[in-house]
């Protein structure tokens, strides 16, 4: 399965070990130019605000996991509202969860910003689908 190159996709989790087997999921597929893993909403608003040097491209793709410490991926996307509304390309958001409560699949459906809503773990055929589906 050939997966499109996009520049730069970022996890945001604050999970280690998920965000070290979904590195090598977008590794194997050879789909990105840049993997940024941020653990944290502030830290992932923190490097959105640098975004758009060769140090810190704007990722095409963030996947976003809702139940984070000091700031759900809830209120990370609340952050990113009027952030976003000044930027020419946005980012695709997918909520990536573990969650498969149907209260939450269907908050992310009423958020503009988000495209999508995966339960985890990222595996190569979703990857495939989510990067033909939302990038040309």
């Amino acid at each position: 399965m050939s997966v499109k190159k996009l520049n730069c996709i970022m996890l945001i989790d604050d999970d280690l070990p998920t965000n070290v087997y979904h590195r090598i999921v977008l590794e194997e597929a050879d789909c990105t130019n840049t993997i940024v893993i941020k653990d944290s909403g502030q830290d992932s608003l923190t490097y959105l605000r640098l975004a758009g040097t060769d140090q810190n491209p704007m990722p095409d793709i963030i996947f976003l996991d809702i139940n984070m410490p000091r700031m759900s991926g809830w209120e990370f996307l609340q952050k990113c509202e009027q952030f976003f509304s000044h930027v020419l390309v946005p980012p695709t958001i997918i909520m990536l969860s573990t969650s498969s409560y149907p209260a939450d699949i269907q908050r992310a459906k009423q958020i503009p910003l988000v495209s999508g809503y995966r339960i985890k773990p990222l595996v190569q055929q979703m990857l495939t689908e989510l990067v033909d589906a939302h990038h040309d």
